[in-house]
């Protein structure tokens, strides 16, 4: 317990002794330290993800969000509660991420997607996808 005590105590000195950057600085540090390199095969497929994901939405009367970042695309699905997603196969196949988060907004499951169109490397490593 007291290697515990002692290392709160020092992360508690480390973070106070830290300023808090503004937007501006993080913003800088972001640019300064992650790079992004187009992909050009990838734009056909993100196309196509975008395509297939609205077009599964229309026919299954979905709600979605479309979004475009810098480094991919981003197509959130808000459901009701289900067993059954067989439907959504054909857009989770282009996808190089994905996520579910539950009782968003007031629906039950809300599975986010993400097809991307460029390299993410962050110090040099690369990151995505």
């Amino acid at each position: 317990m007291e290697n515990f005590i002692a290392l709160t105590d020092w992360l508690n000195r480390e973070l106070s002794q830290k300023p808090v950057p503004s937007f501006d600085q993080f913003q800088k540090r972001l640019e300064e330290d992650y790079i992004y390199i187009l992909i050009p095969h990838r734009q056909r497929i993100a196309k196509k993800f975008v395509w297939i994901a609205r077009e599964i939405s229309e026919l299954y009367e979905l709600d979605v969000k479309i979004t475009k970042h810098v480094s991919h695309i981003s197509v959130d699905y808000y459901l009701g509660a289900t067993s059954c997603m067989r439907y959504l196969k054909d857009v989770i196949k282009f996808a190089d991420d994905i996520s579910f988060f539950a009782d968003v907004e007031g629906y039950k499951i809300v599975l986010c997607l993400d097809c991307y169109t460029h390299a993410v490397y962050h110090r040099g490593r690369r990151i995505y996808p």
